[in-house]
């Protein structure tokens, strides 16, 4: 598959995954766990392996600013995420009625957990083909699949919320953890010399691509694309005030 899912395959992918939903590949008492993993996955496009390194000091789910916290700083940028109220609150319910049950939960600082601890790439390569299998007529579903979808969302999100071209850029690349070297840097600062009239009147810095992202409404644009993207159950939190905030206990996994 060399693109994101469908609107009917992304539909069908948030349905079987949610927990208690008819056609569900996993055993109940995973089925929380899984969810807010994929739903992660699928709402962030972080890679496969940010996700397993999520620890409960990453996760802001409190208040008006939910958050996480992603990247290593190697391969991509140490950076913070906003996350929609609906990932913020099956990620708290995970956190706080869900994770304390498995036996590893007191001794890892990882999110994503099973009794012996944390989990591995395989575990997501197995629970990603499960899925595929159960959504019947997917040749592909995988973390770059649900990337490659996230995408997609962004991009138009992007596109619809006029920002200029170089925030909008700089607001994907942010997002993505894109790392760049000094010389790529300069060279985007030359084609916003070229693409934006507003860019061209301001001074030729070397503006950090975090410092650009900033200046960027980047809340507002995920606030489009959450709109775009294929609502979950109310029951999973889709309809969750904005003035309601989950219980700290979350903050400590």
């Amino acid at each position: 598959m060399s693109r994101g899912l469908s609107w009917d395959e992304q539909k069908k992918f948030i349905d079987l995954t949610t927990p208690g939903q008819p056609g569900n590949p996993f055993p109940p008492e995973h089925q929380a766990r899984n969810y807010a993993l994929w739903l992660t996955y699928y709402q962030t496009g972080i890679s496969l392996v940010e996700g397993l390194a999520l620890r409960g000091v990453d996760l802001t789910v409190n208040g008006h600013e939910q958050t996480i916290a992603v990247g290593d700083g190697e391969h991509t940028n140490v950076r913070r995420i906003p996350i929609t109220n609906c990932l913020a609150r099956v990620l708290h319910d995970f956190i706080v009625q869900t994770r304390r049950g498995y036996a590893a939960a007191k001794r890892s600082p990882y999110v994503f957990l099973d009794d012996a601890g944390p989990l591995g790439e395989n575990d997501v390569l197995v629970m990603a083909e499960e899925i595929r299998l159960a959504m019947g007529e997917v040749d592909e579903l995988s973390v770059s699949v649900l990337h490659m979808t996230w995408e997609e969302r962004i991009s138009k999100a992007v596109e619809e919320s006029g920002l200029l071209h170089s925030e909008g850029e700089a607001l994907k690349r942010y997002l993505r953890g894109t790392k760049l070297s000094r010389v790529e840097e300069l060279s985007l600062r030359l084609q916003d010399k070229l693409f934006d009239h507003a860019a061209a009147k301001r001074p030729f810095g070397l503006e950090t691509i975090k410092e650009r992202a900033a200046r960027a409404d980047v809340k507002g644009a995920l606030a489009i694309l959450d709109k775009a993207a294929p609502s979950v159950p109310p029951d999973a939190g889709d309809e969750l005030p904005h003035e309601t905030s989950p219980g700290s206990d979350a903050n400590k996994a």
